[in-house]
Parts: structure tokens; C-alpha cells; sequence
């Protein structure tokens, strides 16, 4: 309570009507002010009210859960960051990311997949042939190589990654991995190996792979059909060489390879054996005739390509008998080749030896005996 200075009689007046206050109502009185009283809570007033060692106990426990939410804070985003990079590299490679939970037979494809498969048809195929790979293998690591359909009916190969994480019973829980597109590497592979089998000037098959692709139709062909062996030479090539140049030369084998391609059929097997020594393996030949016509269109062909200057080749045949080698077959050829070179330029000359083949349904002679019956 405030008073004026000068007021002595009602500073009497007040103490006395205090001092007539028994002491309980005084008590009462006390004690209603003190908590009307708005006070803060301070840390020594914590300290009074619980010991030192129970509060240093609770502000380590305090300390250690803070560094705990910031620790938890501080590592998720590490992840996210990690995620965001693994995507963003996703994106730039040919890499797809997969999950699939194997309790609930959900598999969870990146985002990435919708840019390859675009249609949810393709997605839905995706999705059944690698969910049977995975069930079909179970395997931790390497998955077998799988094409899958993308557009228009092609298709694109893929190896896979994957990893199985198994739950308390060992039981496969869940399965998560990778594709990874090869298409591109398994085409640059076949065409290392188809170019180590063609050869460079003329893009026909090498010695090495015409016989090799001979023996294989020798082997597996139905031996009621006749095949046929054709080697062919160019005629006076060396002169051709030391007159008009390499070049010309060179020019030349490939205006033969050329002829070769548009007179005989796709499934013939053509290739260059030498220098200027070329073949040809006919497989299922109706009759020596058709052979033959095919040597001497040959010559008009390679005639009307090379129009720079005159150019023929000689032509030896031989067919395939029963027992035949690729050794055998070829030297015969080989044969029927040096008698028409003998002959002058742009002859066709067939192995002098008796050949059953089948023509039209009838059984008939091939080689000199059918050269005679002619």
C-alpha cells in the first residue's frame, strides 16, 4: 500500500485494523496474494525443486534425443539426396530399376520403364515376364538374358541384377534389382563377328567361313537332294592388274561380288576363296541345267556392270554325292575349273563324273554322261 507523507492519522488508522486481524485470517490473507503472484520459472528454481544428479539425468536424456532427431533429420535427408542422384543417373543410363514384394505379388517398376514401354499393354507384358523370371529363378545376383517387346514387334535384350532380401523364416520377402539394356552391345558384337567372317574387299564370305558354312550344309542336308559346288575364276585378271592398275583390279573383284549377289539365290552361300577365285554352294538343285544357266548369267551380269572394258570369268561345277567332303567337292570343282580355263574365257565346265540327280520327278545323269545325252 502507497500513502501520502504527511498522512499520520490514516497510517493509524490502517494499523490498527490490520493488527485487529487474528493471525489464521492473516495466514489466509498471505497466502491468497502469494499466488496471485505471476512468477517464471527459472533454472535455479528447477534446481530447488529436484536434485542435481536427477536433473543432469534429465538433460542428458534431453541431449541425446535432440542429437538423435538431428542425426535422423541429417540422414534422410542423406538419402533423399542419394535417391535423387540414383535417379537422375537412372535416367541417363540404360539401367531400370525394380521391386517386387513377394507376399502381396506387387512389382514396382521406376519411372523409367514408361519412357521405353509406352503403352500400359507393354508395361503389363513387362511386368508378367519379369515377375516368372524372377519366381522361375530365385536368384541372388546375375539373372539369365530376357527380351522384352517394345515397339511395333521389336524387341530389346537385357541383363539383370537382382537381390533377394528373405524375412525371420527365410522366406523370400522381397526382390529387388535391375535391367540393364544390351541391345545395343549384342548388336555390336554379332556385327565384330559377322565382319571377322566376311571378307573386306568384296563383303562375300571368307575362305575360312565358306568352309565352314559348307561342311554344316553337307552335314545337315537331306540327302535326297542335290547340291551344288561352283568355282569361279576371273579370266586374264592379272592383266587386267598390270594394264589398268590395283585399283581397277580391286574394282573389278567387286563388280564379280556383285554379280554374284544379283544371280544367284539368297540362300545360296557365296564367298571369295583367293585372290580372284570365288564360289558359290547351291543347296537342293533341280537339274544340272539350272547350274548352268546360272554361270552363264553370271557372265552377261558381270558384263554389263563392268562396261569400262571387257571382263569374263570361267566357271568349274561339282555335285554333291552322298559321301562327299567339303575336300572332296571342292577339289572337283577345282577340276572342272582348270578344264575351262583351258577353254578360253567364260566357259562352264561340270565335273566329268556320273551324279544321280533328281529332275522333274525323274532320276537322270549329271556331268559328262548328261553333257553326251544333251
Amino acid at each position: 500500500m502507497g500513502f501520502p507523507k504527511n498522512d499520520r492519522m490514516l497510517l493509524s488508522i490502517i494499523n490498527k485494523a490490520i493488527d485487529a486481524i487474528d493471525d489464521g485470517k492473516m495466514e489466509a490473507l498471505i497466502l491468497d496474494a502469494t499466488t496471485r503472484i505471476d512468477r517464471k520459472p527459472t533454472l535455479s528454481m528447477i534446481v530447488d525443486v529436484y536434485d542435481k544428479k536427477t536433473f543432469g539425468i534429465i538433460s542428458l536424456i534431453i541431449v541425446i534425443l535432440l542429437f538423435s532427431v538431428i542425426s535422423s533429420i541429417r540422414l534422410n535427408n542423406k538419402f533423399r539426396i542419394q535417391n535423387k542422384i540414383n535417379d537422375m543417373l537412372s535416367q541417363i543410363s540404360n539401367e531400370y530399376v525394380y521391386k517386387y514384394f513377394v507376399k502381396s505379388d506387387h512389382l514396382d517398376l521406376s519411372k523409367k520403364y514408361t519412357q521405353l514401354f509406352r503403352t500400359q499393354e507393354q508395361l503389363d507384358k513387362v511386368r508378367s515376364i519379369l515377375r516368372d523370371t524372377l519366381l522361375s529363378n530365385n536368384l541372388d545376383g546375375n539373372m539369365p538374358i530376357i527380351k522384352l517387346p517394345v515397339v511395333d514387334g521389336v524387341t530389346r535384350t537385357f541383363k539383370g541384377v537382382s537381390l533377394n532380401i528373405h524375412d525371420k523364416k527365410k522366406k523370400s520377402d522381397l526382390i529387388i534389382g535391375k535391367l540393364i539394356d544390351i541391345s545395343e552391345q549384342i548388336a555390336e558384337k554379332k556385327e565384330l563377328i559377322m565382319k571377322t567372317k566376311m571378307d573386306g574387299m568384296t563383303s562375300l564370305y571368307n575362305s575360312a567361313t565358306v568352309k565352314e558354312l559348307i561342311n554344316e550344309g553337307i552335314k545337315d542336308r537331306d540327302k535326297h537332294q542335290i547340291d551344288a559346288l561352283i568355282i569361279i575364276d576371273c579370266d586374264k585378271f592379272k592383266y587386267i592388274n598390270d594394264t589398268y592398275g590395283h585399283l581397277t583390279g580391286d574394282q573389278v573383284l567387286r563388280n564379280v561380288s556383285m554379280g554374284l549377289r544379283l544371280t544367284f539365290r539368297q540362300n545360296d552361300i557365296l564367298g571369295r576363296v583367293g585372290g580372284d577365285e570365288f564360289c558359290v554352294y547351291m543347296r537342293n538343285v533341280s537339274s544340272a541345267d539350272l547350274v548352268r544357266s546360272k554361270c552363264q548369267q553370271l557372265n552377261e551380269i558381270i558384263q554389263e556392270i563392268n562396261r569400262g572394258f571387257y571382263i569374263s570369268v570361267s566357271s568349274g561345277i561339282a555335285f554333291l554325292r552322298e559321301e562327299s567332303t567339303y575336300r572332296e567337292l571342292f577339289a572337283k570343282a577345282d577340276k572342272a575349273l582348270y578344264e575351262a580355263k583351258t577353254k578360253g574365257g567364260g566357259q562352264c565346265v561340270v565335273h566329268s563324273e556320273r551324279q544321280r540327280m533328281f529332275h522333274k520327278g525323274n532320276l537322270i545323269w549329271a556331268g559328262a554322261n548328261y553333257e553326251k545325252k544333251r
